[in-house]
């Protein structure tokens, strides 16, 4: 089903979509119902198995996806931008957020497999509605869902925490808070490690440990959500993007946004504002 809003709500094999092939212009979620399969984030292997939930961040690069035979899926995708549109960024700034970007392939169990799922097919009926309130329940019927997923990986970082022990866990939570505090001004490693009062390569190692990435790729996701936001839903020039975030030019506000995000500024723009 495809709602005036552009939300799509799929069923694999039924709807002979794949969900790899909605990626990129849209934010892809789905749940494995059967089957198993894999894919590479950036270099990592990701796997997955039946009742896993899969996010599939329209801006991080995800390749070489396989599927069992037997696999089946049901799929929402939601145009890029529009989360942040219905006003419902409060879930975006969630750490799970982030968690999910490095984690896109989460086990579901118990309750929360039994909300996200009945979420899911509730957006699939109302998607077919067409009344005068179809698009705000629908709307709202996205938000619950939104927050049942971040729900269930919210609470994986405190896992994490009393796997890894105390120390590491503590500095890598008190590192994200940080850089998702003060990312529009600082994206040194250096000024984050001296916050912290360790080395700058041993900030890194316990991003590593405890996150699977260094601390120069925090600082880039954080600061890519935040730019993101900035180009697809402000009015703001390029410019005043760029001096609200403290880039010391233009040139090198452009450099770093077509690193982080594949397109120079303009483009990503272009290509993804809403209308």
């Amino acid at each position: 089903m495809i709602s005036e809003s552009g939300i799509r709500i799929l069923r694999y094999p039924g709807d002979k979509v794949l969900p790899n092939v909605l990626h990129g212009d849209y934010h892809v979620h789905f749940v494995c119902l059967e089957g198993n399969g894999g894919f590479f984030r950036e270099k990592e292997w990701i796997t997955f198995r039946q009742d896993d939930l899969v996010i599939l961040q329209g801006d991080v690069d995800f390749s070489g996806f396989e599927f069992s035979d037997d696999f089946e899926c049901l799929i929402l995708s939601v145009p890029r931008g529009f989360m942040r549109s219905m006003g419902n960024g409060m879930v975006w700034e969630s750490r799970g957020f982030i968690h999910a970007r490095m984690h896109p392939s989460v086990h579901l169990s118990g309750i929360s497999k039994d909300l996200i799922i009945n979420d899911l097919l509730s957006l699939e009926k109302r998607s077919s509605q067409s009344g005068r309130y179809s698009v705000q329940a629908l709307v709202q019927s996205l938000q619950i869902l939104m927050y049942d997923i971040w729900d269930v990986y919210d609470s994986a970082p405190a896992e994490e925490e009393h796997r890894l022990g105390n120390d590491v866990a503590g500095i890598f939570m008190k590192y994200q808070q940080l850089v998702k505090e003060n990312c529009h001004l600082h994206r040194r490693v250096a000024w984050y490690a001296d916050k912290l009062n360790v080395t700058p390569r041993q900030l890194s190692r316990i991003c590593e440990k405890a996150g699977g990435s260094g601390a120069m790729q925090w600082i880039d996701h954080y600061s890519a959500t935040l730019i993101m936001e900035q180009l697809e839903n402000s009015d703001l020039s390029i410019d005043d993007i760029c001096d609200n975030l403290n880039f010391s030019s233009k040139s090198f506000f452009t450099t770093y946004v077509k690193r982080v995000l594949g397109l120079p500024p303009s483009e990503y723009r272009e290509k993804h504002s809403i209308t």
